[in-house]
Order: C-alpha cells, then structure tokens, then sequence
C-alpha cells in the first residue's frame, strides 16, 4: 500500500473528534464521529440503542479524515435517511497521527480498535455495524471484515 504524505486538515478542537485507544498502541486513536444529535460524550456508550447502523468509514489515501465530512454526511442522511453515526478512524500518519509510521499493520490495529469503539464504546451490536472503505480504505476494511469473519466462525485471522 502507498501512504503519501497529506497536510493535517483539521485540529484537536475538530467538534466530532473522538479518540479510542489501540491494543498495542503507544498513542490513541483519532476519528471523527458524526450522528444528528450525539449524547454528551460521557454517554456516547448509549448511541447503539438511539440509531439503527454505525458505518466506519475507512478514507482515501489522498485525504485525512478532516476532509471525510461531506462523505459522512452524504452516508448519514443520503443513504441512511439520518438514522445512523459515521465514525472515520484516522491512520496512523495522517492528520492528528503524523507523528507515527503509517504501516499496514498499524493501520490495521487502528480499524480494530475503531470496530471495539463502536461495539464496546458507543454500545453498537455487530449486526449494526457497516464497513465502508474509500480507495485505499478498502484495504483495512476488507482485513478488518476477514478478521472479524474469521473470529465467527473460531478460525485465526490472516
């Protein structure tokens, strides 16, 4: 995979910030979480039962995910009629996380803890959870569909 170097598009003051740690990990993870009307973050674990779908969307290799927005938006209420949040994982490299090599296998732990954030953190059930990747997006959400398959069916991801 080509990881080109992009300029950081937005800051840690972002209003849909969110951070999830990443098993592993030195640092945590940042994303952008968007819904129509998100709970105070200390209820955030509540969000499952509120809305229907959760879509992680795993962007292109031409962005970070401050440039994610209009995608977000246009899965939230052009294809989900309002009734779902978007998470956008940020890779390591990229915006916030420029400082840390972007390799396949972080990234890959980044997709993850995006996946554990949202059935453990935001209180999603697997059923309600869809993988969309943009580009080079697809590649960590196809590995992360592979591993999660996999677990189902007790057999070791790779």
């Amino acid at each position: 995979w080509v990881f080109p170097a992009v300029p950081c598009s937005y800051d840690a003051a972002h209003p849909w910030l969110v951070h999830y740690p990443i098993e592993g990990a030195a640092a945590q993870a940042a994303a952008l979480l968007l819904g129509k009307e998100l709970r105070p973050p200390g209820r955030l674990h509540e969000l499952g039962a509120c809305v229907s779908t959760c879509v992680i969307f795993f962007h292109s290799n031409g962005c970070d995910i401050g440039q994610c927005a209009e995608d977000m938006i246009t899965f939230r209420d052009g294809a989900l009629n309002g009734d779902a949040v978007v998470l956008a994982p940020e890779y390591p490299g990229y915006g916030l996380l420029q400082s840390y090599a972007p390799t396949v296998a972080d990234i890959n732990r980044a997709a993850w803890g995006a996946w554990q954030f949202c059935t453990e953190g935001l209180g999603f059930r697997p059923g309600q959870v869809f993988l969309c990747g943009r580009s080079i997006g697809t590649g960590p959400a196809a590995e992360l569909a592979h591993a999660l398959a996999s677990r189902a069916c007790g057999s070791s991801a790779g």
